[in-house]
């Protein structure tokens, strides 16, 4: 019972300092107050996860551990999308999701009285726990090639393997045991991963937090540095790059790949990642494309020749592979939605 102890409060703490770090170093970042909920989530599973009667918390601090430990899956699928996807697409498929979950434990939990029916809403929660760390185990891996930061680059199929590797455990565990089974050296198994996992986690973000800070954002640049080689010899590739991507109009491919731009350059794709992020400050290719993409889709706005063109043709004739993406990308950069702009004459508008 001593390890186990130790292996909780270790991890928990370890979890919760650098949540508290990230805040002090930067309260206002996305990274930092995405860290936080997740932090609180695990520290509750850690402080409610033991089989010994002698080792559990004390009232109030057990319910308030269990209540965080049912949080922590929702937390975990947040602050991939944050950290890794540069937030989430959509803050309302969020905060709804969030809120039927929310709904859900405290039903569960009965805290406002008898569940109706009687009837738990535990399987439910698993479920749904299931398909948000399925869904950001994608997300992680989906935009692999195109991630600018080389750090969190290499870092994706590992975070993705310990997610799917934490359920694949979890799942076994469930269909050969029981979904009660809880003996203690299980449990003592589990609290040492959580450590080890956190620990590395830790280290990690604090290690490469700068670099993630700079890359996790909501909008890109509104500028692009002017090139000039004789007082960096990096800004002599940085103007190749722009150049051949508004000479050669690529980004009007939806398909359009770093790889694939990358050849029309003639650099060798490290190269290219490394001064989009450096000099642009982008975290993403797709972000990187995507403000030329919306430079198109404005000039088709206010061109009298294309007045009567859908907004969708705009979309896709600007490059763009949908019009959801479209929209949502257009209001981030432009701060208003394209018929707003086309009616606006190009002052843009909220709204």
């Amino acid at each position: 019972m001593p390890l186990e102890i130790v292996l909780r409060a270790a991890g928990a703490a370890v979890l919760l300092m650098t949540a508290c770090v990230l805040l002090a170093s930067a309260p206002r970042a996305a990274l930092a107050r995405a860290f936080l909920p997740l932090a609180l989530g695990v520290a509750g599973f850690l402080g409610v996860n033991t089989a010994f009667d002698a080792a559990e918390l004390p009232e109030p601090l057990w319910s308030i551990s269990s209540f965080c430990s049912r949080m922590a899956a929702p937390a975990l699928w947040l602050f991939c999308l944050v950290l890794f996807d540069g937030g989430v697409r959509s803050r309302g498929a969020a905060a709804a999701v969030i809120g039927t979950w929310l709904l859900l434990v405290v039903v569960d939990k009965q805290y406002f009285g008898p569940r109706p029916g009687g009837i738990p809403l535990s399987p439910v929660l698993v479920g749904l726990g299931t398909a948000l760390v399925l869904h950001a185990g994608w997300r992680v891996l989906v935009e692999l090639r195109g991630d600018l930061v080389e750090r969190r680059r290499r870092a994706r199929p590992l975070f993705a393997l310990v997610l799917l590797a934490f359920l694949a455990l979890d799942f076994a565990v469930d269909a050969l045991q029981g979904y009660g089974w809880r003996p203690a050296s299980f449990l003592l198994l589990q609290n040492g991963l959580v450590l080890v996992m956190g620990s590395g986690l830790a280290i990690w973000l604090l290690r490469a937090e700068p670099s993630l800070a700079t890359a996790i954002r909501s909008t890109p640049p509104a500028h692009e540095p002017a090139a000039d080689p004789g007082k960096d010899p990096e800004l002599a590739l940085l103007a190749r790059i722009q150049g051949t991507m508004r000479e050669s109009r690529l980004y009007l491919d939806p398909a359009l790949t770093i790889r694939a731009f990358a050849l029309r350059v003639g650099l060798p794709e490290p190269t290219v990642r490394r001064v989009i992020n450096h000099r642009l400050g982008h975290g993403h290719f797709s972000g990187f494309v995507n403000g030329y993409r919306v430079e198109e889709a404005k000039r088709r706005l206010r061109d009298p020749a294309t007045a009567g063109d859908k907004i969708l043709a705009v979309a896709l004739d600007s490059g763009f592979a949908s019009l959801a993406s479209f929209n949502r990308v257009f209001r981030e950069l432009a701060g208003c939605t394209p018929s707003a702009f086309r009616a606006g004459d190009g002052r843009p508008h909220g709204g």
